[in-house]
């Protein structure tokens, strides 16, 4: 595309499961793993990068996917179990998507430097099979940014970059068991640092 300065690229695919295996916490330190009798992934996705004049370079992807179990019935307990055919897979969002831009202008006799920016956003995710409104995760996204310097030669780099700029707050799984007793691991808050790489 542009004169071979972009380039998309698009799929679309489906994924039959059987035998599925889900992990489920019925209590305490007791974990079921069963297989769920199917499950099935429907998507598509779009993949683009372009060339923006001669020191910009822009590109993301956008996927949507429908990822649900076929017939499983779950374990609720250790006596009970309850059937959520047609809910959502664990962690697998609706929408998911990511756009970044880099630019590499010129620093002459310093060598090469590139600064770059990254935004990544997805839809809910569910962390059970049930699809509950507690073990969840509502739509987020996250703002990274870099800039790496590499002396010419190649021998050594400097980068100093910064994650979650905005300090989002999410999960990224839970885990329950009764009674009511919830807990979930929290992503990374904003976190900056510096990174020196040296070549042998």
């Amino acid at each position: 595309m542009f004169g071979g300065r972009g380039r998309l690229s698009a799929i679309v695919f489906h994924v039959d499961y059987t035998d599925l295996q889900v992990q489920t916490v019925i209590r305490p330190t007791v974990v079921d793993i069963s297989n769920a009798a199917a499950a099935t992934i429907d998507g598509a996705e779009l993949e683009g990068v372009v060339r923006v004049g001669s020191r910009i370079t822009a590109g993301g992807h956008l996927n949507w996917m429908n990822a649900r179990y076929g017939q499983y019935l779950a374990v609720v307990s250790t006596t009970a179990s309850a059937d959520v055919a047609g809910n959502r897979l664990s962690n697998a969002p609706e929408w998911s998507g990511r756009a970044w831009a880099e630019w590499r202008p010129g620093v002459g006799r310093l060598g090469r430097l590139a600064v770059r920016v990254e935004g990544r956003r997805q839809s809910t995710v569910f962390f059970s099979p049930f699809n509950d409104a507690v073990q969840r995760q509502t739509p987020y996204g996250l703002l990274d940014a870099s800039v790496e310097l590499t002396p010419r030669g190649g021998r050594w780099g400097i980068q100093l970059y910064g994650q979650n700029l905005a300090d989002a707050r999410y999960v990224t799984v839970t885990s329950a068991a009764p009674p009511p007793a919830i807990g979930g691991r929290p992503g990374v808050p904003r976190r900056l640092g510096l990174h020196l790489t040296v070549l042998r």
